[in-house]
């Protein structure tokens, strides 16, 4: 269950795995909103065409509405299991419980968004009413037990799967410049992406590789000031902003290098595509997910201070807190490092190479088989 099935990483999340869990159960995928599907999907799709609400009572309303509507449902099919994604979908399953096992799934660093005493409390009620609850990382399980004080022996971590077979390539999109390197980067234009921080180290790029080019896939509220400041940093030209693509890959699998530059994320989705396109990756050791994907054999909680070269991709140090600040051209020290990082692997093509092998290497420990076998274990559990 999920408020819908376009746009974000957890709504891909929910799509794979309703196709990965249909070779093992009768799958039923309960969506809010179905009036826009760009993600392939399994199972049974059940619209509720109930879409999110504006103002505190149409709000209150569409929840009382689709708690009566899955509690319809779930007595109709006596569904032996139901486990939802994201907030509003996890209330509304365990406030329309019935004799079904109900797993709820945790898929960011919680305590990073939820603040208020009234927003703590409704989120320790979903933890506590749930059968079991599914961190999307390791670092996200530790914040739940630490922040939420939800007893440790309830909460396992099962990552994203990720696999190439699912992707969509558009061949005529591989056809570019192979003398002019290109980065990209992937996720929303939000705060918590904070794609401002590659703006700011791309010029020091240029200075060394003046016909490089920086493409940015994702759609999000501060596109119109991101167009604004590409200008006032004077790299508009050498950069595009492409928006939402229905297959991403086709780009990425183009690029020389993939860039990461999120303060906080639950795993990194866009991390675990570029890998599976076999790319080089430069991330921010933010919480949680990279250093986990990258340096799976170092302590997750360990936060680097300098350029990282992990086993599987190379980690920077990740500005947390951080606000937006157009008005604010010179790059920080992180970003200086962000760039030195992306300059080394252009300049080293048999690091860049490697780091490519490795990354075909590293993606198979999120294969379909691997994560599905985490999540029928889950299911099955007395």
């Amino acid at each position: 269950m999920i408020q819908k099935l376009s746009g974000g990483g957890a709504e891909r999340a929910a799509a794979n795995l309703s196709i990965d869990l249909s070779a093992e159960y009768e799958v039923h995928l309960i969506v809010f909103d179905g009036s826009c599907i760009t993600y392939r999907h399994g199972g049974v799709l059940r619209d509720l065409a109930l879409p999110a609400r504006t103002g505190i009572f149409q709000k209150a309303l569409t929840l009382l509405k689709r708690i009566k509507a899955v509690r319809r449902l779930k007595k109709e099919e006596q569904f032996d299991c139901v486990l939802s994604l994201l907030a509003g979908a996890n209330l509304v399953n365990v406030l329309s419980r019935q004799k079904e096992r109900v797993i709820v799934s945790e898929r960011t660093l919680t305590s990073f968004f939820i603040k208020s005493i009234w927003e703590v409390a409704l989120e320790k009620f979903i933890l506590r009413k749930a059968d079991c609850v599914v961190a999307l990382s390791e670092v996200v399980r530790l914040d739940l037990i630490q922040k939420f004080k939800i007893d440790k022996n309830k909460v396992v971590t099962i990552y994203n799967s990720v696999a190439l077979d699912k992707f969509c390539f558009d061949s005529s999109v591989e056809e570019r410049d192979q003398d002019s390197p290109l980065i990209v980067t992937m996720g929303r234009l939000t705060h918590q992406k904070a794609q401002w921080h590659l703006f700011r180290a791309f010029p020091q790029v240029l200075k060394v590789f003046p016909g490089a080019r920086l493409v940015v896939l994702g759609q999000g509220q501060l596109r119109d000031a991101y167009g604004d400041f590409l200008q006032k940093l004077g790299i508009d030209r050498q950069t595009e902003l492409k928006g939402f693509l229905p297959n991403p890959h086709s780009v990425i699998r183009t690029a020389d290098v993939f860039a990461f530059t999120s303060m906080v994320e639950g795993l990194g989705n866009a991390l675990l595509e570029a890998l599976a396109c076999g790319k080089a990756v430069v991330s921010t050791d933010c919480d949680a997910g990279p250093r986990e994907i990258l340096a799976p054999e170092t302590n997750p909680l360990t936060k680097t201070k300098i350029i990282e070269y992990a086993q599987y991709g190379v980690l920077v140090p990740a500005t947390s807190n951080d606000v937006f600040d157009r008005n604010v051209i010179a790059p920080s020290q992180e970003e200086t490092l962000l760039a030195e990082a992306i300059i080394r692997l252009l300049e080293d093509r048999s690091l860049r190479r490697r780091y490519e092998e490795k990354a075909r290497e590293r993606v198979a420990d999120f294969s379909p088989a691997v994560i599905t076998h985490g999540w029928v274990d889950v299911i099955e559990k007395d």
